[in-house]
């Protein structure tokens, strides 16, 4: 299929020294055999036709055709036309000659700007064309190459504590996760030395916070889910790692029981029983996540229920649909709550606006007068 349209640059057509020395007239002719030469069929930009026919597809007179050939804008000859060859040149290299016009017997008329750009445009095109000898090899390589060095990563940070989380020292047989020990928020780096194993409950939990504010749950025993951490009040301050244990002394408390904390084997079990029904690992730990966020006060609860739950078809569905309805459950407690509260306030408003009525204040002048007389004993007795 023929393009519709040639590439024209007003730059060129003007520092053609050969098309300048033309008169006007045969340049506007140049421009309708410009037209002919870009709908030839077979060749592009090449006409083998008379030049006879050549002037009158163009309408023009053989005097200005025969005045572009005479100063070398159209190249060719009716007959024993010398053949076109191209000498392509890239980065002051000169490559091997191309012949782009092979001569012929009969007539041969050609745009030399024109045989030469479809030549460099078909060279160009076979670089991105996809075929069995010419595939993306390189991304394919690159992409597979990223996930090995990720893996690469993760283990080297694995061995760093031979399998154990960083923060509570428990062995990471779940879900576990890449911390970036001074937090990026805080202006910690990417490099190795910052990066640390952690089970998937301490990640959550440090999250931005600094080691020095933040404890991990084996070693804080008083500290709650859900309680505030971060750059918010802390009430105790320690180190983590190494110094932890190094400063642990005879006054450290006695060591919590790591196994015994729930909120550790309720992420632990239902992380497990997300993997076991197909979800992958990084789409578990997302998933329980973000059940932690939405329903802070039913996530544990939910990540019980569903670790008991078994195989089911839809494990994300379930786990969500749990949540949801035990924090349901937690908003209508806390609504029947409200609504006693609601009571007493009306009540109170009620005796409130009683007692600023005109009817009190008549009573109480009454009282008054009457204890101005000396009857203060015939007053009725406030209740106790």
């Amino acid at each position: 299929m023929s393009r519709p349209s040639f590439q024209f640059y007003p730059g060129d057509w003007q520092k053609n020294a050969n098309l300048r020395r033309c008169s006007p007239a045969a340049r506007g002719v140049w421009m309708d055999i410009l037209c002919l030469l870009h709908d030839s069929e077979g060749e592009y930009g090449v006409l083998r036709w008379p030049l006879k026919d050549i002037a009158n597809a163009a309408s023009a007179p053989m005097t200005l055709v025969r005045e572009l050939v005479a100063k070398g804008v159209l190249k060719g000859a009716d007959k024993g036309a010398e053949p076109y060859v191209y000498r392509p040149k890239h980065a002051g290299k000169v490559g091997d000659p191309v012949i782009l016009v092979a001569p012929g017997d009969g007539p041969v008329w050609y745009s030399s700007r024109f045989v030469r750009d479809e030549y460099v445009r078909q060279r160009r095109g076979e670089s991105t064309r996809f075929d069995s000898e010419n595939q993306p090899a390189a991304k394919k390589t690159a992409k597979a190459a990223a996930g090995t060095e990720r893996a690469r990563l993760r283990a080297a940070v694995y061995e760093k504590t031979g399998g154990y989380c960083h923060h509570c020292k428990e062995k990471l047989d779940g879900p576990w996760e890449i911390d970036h020990f001074i937090p990026r928020a805080k202006g910690g780096s990417n490099l190795f030395s910052n990066l640390v194993p952690s089970c998937a409950p301490c990640n959550q939990d440090k999250s931005d916070s600094l080691p020095d504010d933040w404890e991990a749950a084996s070693r804080s025993p008083n500290r709650r889910v859900g309680e505030p951490h971060g750059d918010g009040p802390s009430s105790s301050s320690s180190p983590s790692g190494s110094e932890a244990n190094a400063s642990a002394g005879a006054d450290a408390p006695a060591p919590v029981d790591k196994s015994m904390d729930p909120k550790r084997i309720a992420w632990r079990d239902c992380g497990n029983w997300l993997v076991e029904n197909g979800v992958a690992e990084s789409g578990a730990r997302e998933l329980m996540g973000l059940v932690l966020r939405d329903y802070p006060a039913a996530a544990l609860d939910a990540f019980v229920a569903a670790a008991k739950k078994g195989p089911t078809p839809d494990p994300k569905a379930y786990l969500l649909a749990t949540a949801k309805a035990m924090a349901g459950q937690a908003k209508t407690v806390a609504s029947d709550a409200a609504e006693h509260t609601a009571e007493y306030l009306a009540q109170t408003a009620e005796q409130k606006a009683a007692a600023l009525s005109p009817e009190s204040h008549e009573a109480r002048r009454a009282a008054m007068a009457k204890l101005g007389r000396g009857d203060a004993g015939n007053l009725p007795r406030a209740a106790a």
